[in-house]
């Protein structure tokens, strides 16, 4: 999917500025309001791994892995929170372009690309827990979540869960955002790399400490057991 959104992004960021016009519609503000959009789609990530037992909503790009049938929680609401979350993190790095056409665009490439991956999901679970699946997913949406079907989850809220498993998409948020800022201001705009370093120093400070983040939860996974909990 990002093979072909790239170019998409390319080609609108040159689109918006070749009119003399920044591409953010109310000034620098408005990529502070994308990255808002993007953590948010991390807490609702983060509310969604730190109450689910372990083997499950996992990054699975082998096999599929469902240890158990999350039903409470969040997956109360939704059977896809993650892919609905990964939507708004995705949404921010597209409506930082500014761009309404680029948009509509990327989520209609994004929800092809992940209804595929729902639908071979679904076909597992279906097959492992058959008759308990079935009613689950009669009455819960599969992509958008309905907060009236709210049920209190099963697990307790678990941070060290959060930190085990979290630490890449948040760091990816860091990295997007800084390469969209670098490449337009310094390439773009033609600012020199001195001038935004200190200008702009936001966007640096924020990608070193979500690395610092990502740096150290790693090696406390590799060597300590700060970050497991029995059956998380």
């Amino acid at each position: 999917m990002p093979l072909i959104i790239l170019p998409l992004a390319i080609y609108f960021e040159l689109k918006s500025n070749s009119y003399g016009t920044p591409s953010e519609p109310f000034g620098n503000s408005w990529a502070f309001i994308c990255l808002s959009i993007s953590m948010f789609g991390i807490i609702l990530r983060a509310l969604t791994v730190g109450c689910v037992p372990r083997n499950t909503s996992g990054r699975n790009t082998t096999e599929q892995v469902a240890a158990f049938l999350n039903t409470s929680g969040i997956y109360s609401t939704v059977r896809h929170p993650l892919y609905f979350a990964n939507f708004i993190v995705f949404a921010g790095y597209i409506l930082r372009f500014g761009s309404l056409e680029f948009f509509v665009i990327s989520s209609l490439i994004y929800l092809i690309y992940y209804e595929r991956i729902m639908m071979a999901e679904e076909r597992f679970l279906s097959g492992k827990f058959e008759e308990t699946y079935k009613i689950w997913a009669a009455k819960t949406p599969a992509f958008l979540p309905n907060i009236s079907k709210w049920q209190t989850p099963n697990l307790s809220f678990s941070m060290r869960a959060v930190l085990r498993r979290e630490p890449p998409t948040i760091l990816l948020v860091g990295v997007v955002f800084f390469i969209i800022e670098f490449m337009e201001d310094t390439i773009i705009h033609k600012q020199e790399l001195q001038h935004w370093v200190k200008a702009d120093c936001f966007w640096s400070l924020l990608l070193v400490a979500f690395l610092i983040l990502y740096i150290v939860t790693l090696v406390l996974k590799k060597t300590t057991n700060l970050l497991t909990i029995d059956g998380r």
